[in-house]
């Protein structure tokens, strides 16, 4: 604005002042609501200047990890939106002299916002479920081995499907000194379906009618896929294993001692996979025995297994230190079996009543990176089941069977419905 005074007589004097002149820069703040990030999860970041601006676009934003893909807002207010490349920290800012006000001030340089990337724990979580299944999955389809001392049990291919899961079993005849088994098994849990196969041949000698030895190659292959990731790995486990009886007692001891190792594909996020390998350690021990009352027998049993892995560490694919891992996982089973003969006169086949009880003391400890996201878990829990078996032929078995596991603990239970056919020859 221009103020003018002039003299009441002739214009012998003018004075000119100047006023209200904007000479102040425009300054800007950002701020956000997000305090960490995953690979092309994209967050927003609000930049409010101190008074209206031109001029302001989403390539004026400085961002180190990450890009600047939207800009949205007018004036004084805009809400930019941000995507991560989750390669180590994003920090953002908006420099100084990229916007304007009204009469021509260059802004000032904003704070600059630090968010952290959650790439790396959420790449050692991913893995850690992975592990973590993988070593339930090893120890639960372990095949039996007191069978090929026993000589009660017979080659069979047996095939199971629920409403979530399915699975089937083939294994050659344990009177062969060299013997096969497969079995493999689809599950779908919740968000997470995973396919499980282990593959097992084994070589033993007799060294005498209570003793026997050998040894053990197994390969398995898991993938588990949540949709938002997925992970697949291969390897393989070999070593030595023996059963023992009891002699003039039907009562059976068999162990096994296993190492090996696994190659891996990770896809954290689904948007690049990356390489990993691990190493195994399996031990198990199991005693079991048959009693006979009458037309019902009773297989009591007790059995301890371990199982761990350990995950080398790794550079992923955007530059990040994946760090190494561990997973142990033990169990202990004590646990009583059921079979006894049920008459039906007009029956054409052989029906049987199935079921029992076990008590399992189950722990899973972790070190390295896995012990910062995840905590020990297990404790003991009851599992019941109760079935039948329908013998059609010399060759032929339906199985039912119904068990519920998870008494005792509140965060964990597990219950279904089991129907097969099992196939001798």
């Amino acid at each position: 604005a221009y103020n003018v005074t002039a003299s009441s007589g002739a214009l012998t004097s003018v004075t000119f002042a100047l006023s209200n002149l904007d000479v102040t820069a425009p300054s800007v703040i950002l701020s956000t609501l997000s305090t960490a990030t995953v690979p092309d999860q994209t967050f927003a970041v609000t930049a409010i200047f101190s008074e209206p601006v031109d001029g302001f676009t989403s390539t004026d934003v400085a961002v180190t990890n990450g890009n600047a893909t939207a800009l949205s807002g007018s004036g004084a207010s805009y809400v930019i939106t941000i995507s991560p490349t989750g390669g180590g920290e994003t920090s953002v800012s908006v420099p100084a002299n990229v916007a304007q006000d009204a009469s021509g001030n260059d802004n000032l340089a904003s704070n600059t916002l630090s968010i952290q990337s959650n790439t790396v724990t959420e790449t050692t979580r991913v893995l850690t479920r992975f592990i973590e299944r993988r070593a339930g999955l090893l120890l639960g389809s372990q095949p039996s081995l007191t069978g090929f001392l026993s000589g009660n049990t017979s080659s069979l291919f047996n095939a199971n499907i629920t409403s979530s899961q399915g699975s089937f079993k083939f294994s050659s005849s344990p009177k062969s000194a060299i013997w096969t088994s497969f079995q493999g098994s689809m599950a779908k849990d919740d968000d997470t379906e995973s396919a499980y196969f282990l593959g097992a041949v084994g070589a033993h000698v007799k060294l005498n009618q209570n003793l026997l030895g050998g040894v053990l190659l197994e390969y398995d292959y898991l993938e588990q896929d949540t949709g938002a990731s997925n992970v697949t790995g291969h390897g393989w486990m070999v070593g030595p294993y023996m059963v023992t009886k009891i002699p003039n007692k039907d009562l059976y001891f068999e162990g096994r001692l296993l190492y090996g190792q696994s190659s891996n594909e990770i896809s954290p996020f689904g948007t690049y996979t990356d390489s990993m390998s691990t190493e195994r350690f399996l031990a198990m021990m199991k005693i079991s025995g048959d009693v006979q009352y009458r037309v019902t027998t009773l297989t009591p049993k007790l059995q301890l297994s371990y199982a761990s892995e350990d995950q080398d560490a790794y550079k992923d694919s955007l530059g990040n230190e994946i760090p190494s891992q561990g997973v142990a996982l033990r169990e202990l089973e004590i646990g009583l079996d059921f079979a006894t003969e049920a008459s039906f006169p007009q029956a054409s086949g052989e029906l049987t009543l199935t079921g029992g009880v076990s008590a399992i003391s189950s722990d899973m400890t972790y070190s390295g990176a896995a012990s910062e996201t995840s905590g020990g878990s297990g404790g003991p829990r009851a599992r019941v089941n109760l079935g039948f078996n329908y013998r059609l032929s010399d060759q032929g078995l339906i199985i039912f069977d119904t068990y519920y596991d998870g008494l005792g603990l509140s965060d964990y239970e597990s219950y279904g419905l089991k129907i097969g056919m099992k196939l001798e020859f």
